[in-house]
C-alpha cells in the first residue's frame, strides 16, 4: 500500500523452527526479546533453539540479553550489523541505537521479503510488538497501532488483571 495509511491485521504466528534476528541489543531489544521468550515460556515448554532461534547482532548488549545468551536461549553475534545477518531470518527486529542501521536493515529485509520491525520508526514497520497478556493457553495482544505506547501498556495490564480474575469464581 503505497502513499496511504498502513493497515495492520492481528495475527498469531507459529514460532516453531523460526529464526528471529535482532539488530542491536540495547534496552528496546532486551524488552522485545524478553516479551518473545516469556510468551513461549508461558504457553509451552522452556524456550529452546529447537522451538525458536533468536539471534542478536550487536557489539554490546544489555545484561538481560547477555544472560539469555549464557542460558542458551539466544545466539549473540558480538559485532556490528552486516548485510548478510538477515539471511535466513523469518522476522527481523531492527533495534540498534543508530537509526541509519535500523533503516538499512529494514530496507534490506523488504527487498528480501522478510517482515521487519524498525523499533525507532513506526512508519517503517511491517508489524508491531503488542502489549501481551498470557494465562495458560490464553494469549491476548493489545496495540494502539503504534501511536500510544502508554495506552497499550495500560490496556495490556488491564487484560492481565482480567485473566487473573478468570477462574476465581
Amino acid at each position: 500500500m503505497s502513499g496511504g495509511k498502513k493497515q495492520y491485521f492481528p495475527l498469531f504466528i507459529d514460532m516453531a523452527g523460526k529464526t528471529v534476528v535482532f539488530v542491536g541489543g540495547g534496552k528496546v531489544a532486551a524488552r522485545r526479546i524478553q516479551s518473545l521468550l516469556s510468551v513461549l515460556e508461558k504457553t509451552s515448554a522452556v524456550p529452546s533453539k529447537e522451538m525458536l532461534q533468536v539471534v542478536v547482532v550487536a557489539p554490546e548488549v544489555e545484561k538481560t540479553v547477555e544472560r539469555y545468551g549464557e542460558e542458551g536461549l539466544l545466539l549473540w553475534i558480538k559485532r556490528e550489523f552486516q548485510l548478510q545477518d538477515v539471511d535466513g531470518a523469518d522476522l527481523v527486529i531492527a533495534a540498534a541505537d543508530e537509526k541509519e542501521i535500523n533503516s538499512l536493515a529494514a530496507e534490506l529485509c523488504r527487498r528480501k521479503g522478510i517482515p521487519v520491525n524498525d523499533a525507532g520508526n513506526k512508519e517503517n514497520c511491517d508489524f508491531y510488538f503488542p502489549g501481551i497478556a498470557v494465562k495458560g493457553d490464553l494469549v491476548a495482544a493489545v496495540t494502539a497501532s503504534g501511536r500510544d505506547h502508554a495506552r497499550t501498556k495500560k490496556a495490556a495490564e488491564d487484560v492481565r488483571k482480567l485473566f487473573e480474575k478468570e477462574g476465581e469464581t
